[in-house]
């Protein structure tokens, strides 16, 4: 009877050990998914923020080539034509110009 009891013991304790390493590889696996959830995001967001950037500096080229033809004197259909920008925006452009000159 003593004996079945250790055994007992000895079996729950097993079954026990299991669980718990049950319960650590489902921790470990829920973390480890989260992780690689996580550096998607940041991904993701490296590759929204270069898409950004390089918007910006082809605008930034525009407006400068809008510049450059406005030094030279070309007309406002040219301008229009070599940039892709608007009246309004090339007449913004213009003031800008202006007024740093004043």
């Amino acid at each position: 009877m003593a004996k079945e009891n250790e055994n007992k013991k000895q079996t729950d304790s097993f079954f026990e050990i299991i669980k718990e390493a049950k319960r650590a590889r489902m921790a470990y696996e829920a973390k480890m998914a989260a992780l690689r959830d996580e550096k998607t995001r940041l991904v993701e967001a490296k590759e929204e923020g270069k898409m950004e950037g390089i918007e910006i500096g082809m605008r930034k080229g525009t407006i400068n080539v809008a510049k450059n033809l406005i030094s030279l004197g070309a007309d406002m259909s040219m301008i229009i034509k070599a940039t892709g920008l608007n009246e309004d925006e090339i007449r913004k452009i213009k003031e800008e110009i202006e007024n740093f000159k004043h």
